[in-house]
């Protein structure tokens, strides 16, 4: 492999009508990688975070080519829980019972549970 002493160029960037030069050390280049694989760590090694002037613009970017705001990271909220996650005990013998009549059902035994305490509770 040969040592090319030559200068790499400088990237410039512009933010709002100001031009602003990041010097680069050196300049990896990864091939994309293939389907189920993964990228290696050292790829990511040169990687810097976006700046909020970039956040900025590729918010408004985004607002100007779909006509909306970006979507909001994380999980969305889907409004009030339709049930509430609980924990208890049930003897073994009657959860296999009840699996089995869910399955011959085709539901899920929490389903078949939760009807089987509706019916009683009401």
């Amino acid at each position: 492999m040969k040592n090319n002493n030559k200068k790499l160029p400088v990237p410039r960037f512009e933010y709002e009508g100001k031009k602003l030069t990041y010097p680069v050390k050196k300049v990896f280049f990864v091939r994309a990688p293939k389907k189920n694989e993964e990228i290696p760590l050292s790829a990511w090694a040169n990687a810097r975070r976006a700046t909020p002037a970039e956040t900025k613009r590729f918010r408004k970017a985004y607002e100007n080519t779909f006509g909306r705001k970006p979507p909001r990271r994380g999980r969305p909220f889907n409004g009030p829980a339709k049930a509430l996650d609980i924990h208890i005990k049930i003897r073994p013998d009657v959860l296999t019972r009840v699996r089995a009549e869910a399955h011959r059902r085709h539901m899920g035994y929490q389903t078949l549970i939760n009807e089987i305490l509706l019916r009683h509770a009401a």
